[in-house]
């Protein structure tokens, strides 16, 4: 099987012109990364650490410029409300005894719930105590 694998890669490598290759060690056109004999090329390439620094930075400015702009979103609409609000006080007192009443129906509706819950109570205690003797 190496022999066969061998073939393919003479094959190939007949079918491409070194003028098109490029060296993976030194970087230079003309000869295969096996053949080469230069010394291996030096690339800078930034840290790791130093990248994500750096989208740590980006990500601060993003959360301080959207502070920013909820900020002066809140000044515009406290500034326009603030001219209105003196027209819908007086709205917000009418609808205001609205909201009490219906909380009296939710208070009923409640308190009818636990009435219900506290006689389902007794048959579970009942079972229990069967259960226990």
């Amino acid at each position: 099987m190496s022999s066969r694998w061998m073939a393919v890669l003479q094959q190939r490598q007949a079918n491409l012109s070194k003028e098109n290759v490029t060296c993976q060690k030194c970087l230079q056109k003309g000869h295969w990364t096996y053949e080469c004999k230069n010394s291996r090329r030096y690339v800078h390439r930034t840290s790791r650490s130093h990248e994500l620094q750096k989208s740590l930075k980006q990500a601060e400015k993003r959360k301080l410029k959207n502070k920013h702009e909820d900020i002066k979103k809140r000044k515009r609409s406290s500034s326009v409300s603030s001219s209105s609000s003196s027209s819908s006080s007086s709205s917000n007192n009418s609808s205001g005894s609205e909201d009490s009443s219906s909380d009296s129906d939710t208070d009923s509706s409640s308190s009818s719930d636990s009435s219900s819950s506290s006689s389902s109570s007794p048959k579970a205690n009942t079972s229990d105590s069967d259960s226990a003797t």
